[in-house]
């Protein structure tokens, strides 16, 4: 899950506003909206988002904290996962690993 479908579902919450009315008053289907609040869809469009705001009354700046916000989390967590892959591969995957990574000039 990622902090913009906790925000989404707190800001309808606080309103204590059905799924589908929301969803009717930003323009958007209600299971697309579920989908934003379960966080099985992700990165929704800057209109999306400008509509979303608009009905919470809300700056769209705000919804783009939170996205950043959440990708910046995701991202350290795959950072923490790949950096624990690297540490327990043994020699010779690490070998093949550091060549392909010199061959991409990441290194």
């Amino acid at each position: 899950m990622t902090q913009l479908n906790n925000f989404l579902r707190q800001l309808r919450a606080d309103r204590d506003e059905s799924l589908r009315h929301a969803a009717k008053e930003i323009g958007i289907s209600a299971m697309y909206l579920s989908q934003l609040e379960c966080g099985k869809a992700v990165n929704p469009s800057a209109n999306v988002l400008e509509r979303i705001a608009t009905h919470y009354g809300i700056g769209v700046q705000q919804l783009y904290e939170v996205l950043t916000t959440s990708c910046n989390h995701d991202l350290s967590k795959t950072k923490a996962e790949a950096a624990r892959k690297i540490l327990t591969m043994d020699d010779d995957n690490f070998k093949k690993f550091l060549t392909m990574v010199k061959e991409k000039g990441i290194l």
